[in-house]
């Protein structure tokens, strides 16, 4: 007596869903192509002068605003100023955000009260928060700094939450 052989006519065997790595070269080739394709792009779109240049200036447009502000200072001033609401805002949420996200890690209790609010308001966009915020506190550094600290502030206390849980 013969046991029939299962059937496995039209089924393939099982492939690994993520591909074999690339060579270096190849990755930054790739890169280097997905950068040339949008400044191409670009140049195309304001070469037939498909958008406004008012809203779409061209690459060549670009180039020249950011070496004529570089040449006069206004570049480097500009570039001080958003550093520092960066840095203030980012430094803000760290100090809030660690000990909160290392509280709600430890404690099963205070992660039930801290994590699912916290989790909800990070999905919703800073931007949307513009307009509240101007209206809260009006349109000086605070306000810059409190856009900031809303798109950090949050994500954060998940994170650190996430790696106090991670330790043994």
């Amino acid at each position: 007596m013969s046991v029939a052989a299962p059937r496995t006519a039209g089924k393939q065997k099982h492939r690994s869903v993520i591909p074999a790595p690339i060579s270096r070269k190849k990755y930054l080739t790739i890169a280097a192509a997905s950068f040339i394709v949008v400044l191409a792009a670009w140049w195309l779109i304001t070469a037939l002068e498909l958008v406004d240049a008012t809203f779409l200036p061209s690459p060549a447009d670009v180039v020249h605003v950011i070496s004529d502000t570089a040449t006069n200072g206004q570049l480097w001033s500009d570039m001080r100023i958003s550093v520092w609401r960066v840095m203030v805002g980012y430094v803000l949420a760290v100090v809030l955000a660690v000990p909160i996200g290392v509280f709600a890690g430890s404690s099963p209790r205070a992660e039930a009260a801290i994590e699912p609010l916290t989790d909800f308001i990070r999905y919703m966009p800073v931007v949307a928060f513009v307009p509240l915020t101007i209206i809260w506190v009006g349109t000086e550094d605070s306000q810059k700094f409190l856009i900031i600290w809303l798109g950090t502030f949050f994500q954060m206390v998940l994170m650190v939450a996430d790696a106090v849980r991670q330790v043994p």
